[in-house]
C-alpha cells in the first residue's frame, strides 16, 4: 500500500512538473509571438495605407534635386515678402501622399531664430508644388534648407 502511495505521489509531482514546463513554455511561446506579431502590425500599418517615408537634409550637388533625383527643384528657394519661396517638381513616377520641405531662419549675426515648413498633401507625378514657407519678415533674416520629407 505504501509502494503504492509512494508510486503515486512521484507521479503525481512528475506531471506537476510537468503541467508548469508546458505552462512555462506557453507563456513564453505567446509572450514571442505578441512581439512579433506587434513588429509585423507596425510594418503591416505602413504597407496597407501604402506609407513609406524618406527623409533628407541636403539638395543633390549640382542637379538641384531630392531623393536620387525624385524630387526636381525647378526654381530654387528664395525670399518673398515674408515668404521663402520655391517649385518642386514629382519625378518619382508615382503620387507623393504628404510632402513638407522645412527651412531654418537666423538673424544678421547668424543666430537661429526660427524655423518654418510648407507641406503638400497630395503631389501627383510630374506636378510642380510651388511651396510658401512663412517667416517673420526682417531686413537682415536669412535662412538655409532644413530638411525634406515625403511619404507615398
Amino acid at each position: 500500500m505504501e509502494k503504492t502511495k509512494s508510486k503515486k505521489n512521484i507521479l503525481n509531482g512528475v506531471l506537476i512538473c510537468l503541467v508548469a514546463i508546458v505552462i512555462s513554455i506557453s507563456i513564453v511561446t505567446n509572450f514571442v509571438s505578441f512581439l512579433y506579431i506587434k513588429n509585423i502590425s507596425q510594418s503591416m500599418d505602413i504597407v496597407k495605407n501604402n506609407v513609406w517615408v524618406e527623409k533628407t537634409n541636403s539638395y543633390d550637388t549640382g542637379s538641384l534635386s531630392f531623393f536620387n533625383n525624385k524630387i526636381e527643384a525647378a526654381k530654387k528657394d528664395n525670399q518673398d515678402s515674408g515668404y521663402i519661396k520655391g517649385e518642386l517638381i514629382n519625378r518619382s513616377g508615382q503620387r507623393i501622399t504628404d510632402a513638407t520641405i522645412y527651412f531654418k531662419v537666423y538673424d544678421k549675426d547668424g543666430n537661429l531664430v526660427d524655423w518654418t515648413s510648407d507641406s503638400i498633401k497630395t503631389w501627383d507625378s510630374g506636378e510642380k508644388w510651388v511651396y510658401r514657407a512663412p517667416y517673420t519678415d526682417g531686413q537682415d533674416l536669412k535662412y538655409e534648407f532644413a530638411e525634406f520629407d515625403i511619404a507615398y
